[in-house]
């Protein structure tokens, strides 16, 4: 019974299907497979290695050479295939064809297409791979072979160059299982991954870096994709490589959350912008009306916040103006009031008048006062001490007080007249204008303090200073 048992258990494993890599998994949670680089065991060349342009419908020669330090045995048939960029790989199987044997291939396709070229036994050991070679203008003999426009089989690949150590594959179309390969001209290097089943891998990067290489995949009929544009490999160099990044499809990358996250993200910026505009809102409402209260509540002579003006408007006396009553000198001021306050707004003019009352009591030889002007409102553009002209000469006529109207001064008055109030000497009556001007009729006062250019003696007739 227990041998029975082996025998079955054998049969199962040798009945599985092979496959050549070491299954991981990968950056992007899929499998991770290595590649398997089958042996050589024969190895081809061309007639001259050195030439890579290759005439359109020209042919070429190529032979084949054995290896002889392979302990792999080639198995016949051989097979040639070409590997041209944008195309899927062409195979052609060479019945007949021995360890030393040559065969001539021709070239069927357009200028420019660049093309590698490799051989197989039926094995599917490796007689090597070789690159480089480009289509030139040559012969139309031929009849070129068309680019399809669509395969039965296709991939995709990450990154599109320069992958530092995997590379995804994304294989649409096709019957598994597939066969994804490798293909590296400058190392010769041919190398399968074979009996894969699912659709989306991540190839580990066997190429050394600084090399190109090429991809394509094969399903299980046979058909191919194409040949992908050649990469450029940099295995190991961090600085320079390009890590893989997880396509679409059947990827265990959480895409929902990664688009959840975008719109959360969205919408927490639309609410913060929201929220900063409401507050900037509110915060010029509130300054404007916090600027009209103030305007409201600042009187005609405050300033705008709030405190009194450095000079207050005041009123002046009208009792000062030339007409007035009592007219003082200049070098004997007699108002003496302070100076303006907050209470100066409120001074009427009875008010001044009675507080110039207090300093200035009337003469008691004044019986007949001067006529009092009318009174006017201050202007503080105008001369006090200059008023309209009167054409009529009367009003300049000299009319002498009565003296019985004058009481002698007591003794205990006070009262001084000025001295520009009399009159020392009767005027001259040769006219009516004379009387303004008599030089005998005025005093002199000159400085003695030799401040003046005219101090010294006075001039022939002048009273001296009292």
């Amino acid at each position: 019974m227990r041998k029975a048992l082996a025998i079955l258990v054998a049969l199962a494993l040798a009945c599985r299907p092979a496959q050549a890599a070491n299954v991981t998994k990968g950056i992007s949670g899929d499998m991770l497979v290595s590649p398997t680089t089958p042996p050589i065991s024969f190895f081809w060349a061309t007639y001259d290695d050195t030439i890579k342009a290759i005439p359109q419908c020209a042919g070429f020669q190529v032979f084949v050479a054995p290896n002889n330090g392979s302990a792999v045995k080639p198995t016949f048939p051989l097979s040639f295939t070409a590997m041209p960029e944008n195309y899927p790989p062409v195979s052609t199987t060479l019945p007949g064809v021995g360890i030393g044997d040559q065969f001539a291939w021709s070239a069927a396709y357009p200028p420019g297409t660049r093309i590698g070229f490799a051989m197989t036994d039926a094995a599917n050991n490796s007689g090597g791979y070789v690159g480089g070679y480009t289509f030139v203008p040559g012969s139309t003999n031929c009849t070129l072979v068309d680019q399809p426009s669509s395969l039965p089989v296709s991939f995709s690949a990450s990154p599109l160059d320069q992958p530092c150590d995997e590379v995804i594959v994304d294989i649409q179309g096709g019957t598994s299982p597939y066969t994804l390969s490798v293909v590296a001209g400058t190392s010769g290097l041919y190398a399968n991954v074979t009996g894969l089943t699912t659709r989306r891998v991540n190839l580990r990067n066997i190429v050394p870096a600084g090399q190109q290489f090429h991809l394509f995949v094969t399903d299980s009929d046979d058909q191919s994709s194409i040949v992908e544009p050649a990469m450029m490999s940099e295995l190991g160099r961090t600085q320079r490589c390009f890590r893989a990044t997880a396509l679409g499809g059947d990827s265990s990358t959480p895409v929902g959350a990664i688009v959840g996250g975008v719109i959360g993200a969205v919408a927490l910026a639309v609410l913060i912008a929201l929220a900063a505009w409401f507050f900037v809102r509110r915060r010029r409402r509130q300054r404007a009306e916090q600027y009209r209260l103030q305007e409201q509540q600042t009187s005609e002579f405050r300033t705008a916040d709030g405190s009194a003006p450095l000079v207050e408007p005041f009123r002046v006396p009208l009792g000062s103006v030339v007409g007035a009553p009592h007219v003082a000198s200049p070098d004997s001021a007699t108002y003496t009031g302070s100076s303006p306050g907050g209470d100066s707004y409120d001074k009427t003019l009875e008010s001044a008048q009675a507080h110039e009352a207090q300093y200035l009591a009337p003469s008691p030889i004044a019986a007949h006062p001067h006529p009092q002007t009318p009174q006017h409102p201050y202007d503080p553009y105008a001369n006090p001490y200059e008023q309209s002209y009167d054409p009529d000469p009367r009003r300049y006529a000299y009319e002498p007080p009565s003296t019985a109207s004058y009481e002698p001064v007591s003794s205990g008055s006070t009262y001084v007249p000025h001295p520009s109030s009399l009159h020392q000497s009767q005027p001259s009556q040769r006219g009516v204008t004379d009387d303004l001007a008599n030089p005998e009729e005025f005093e002199y006062r000159l400085p003695t303090d030799g401040s003046s250019p005219w101090a010294g003696a006075l001039p022939p007739g002048a009273r001296s200073y009292h």
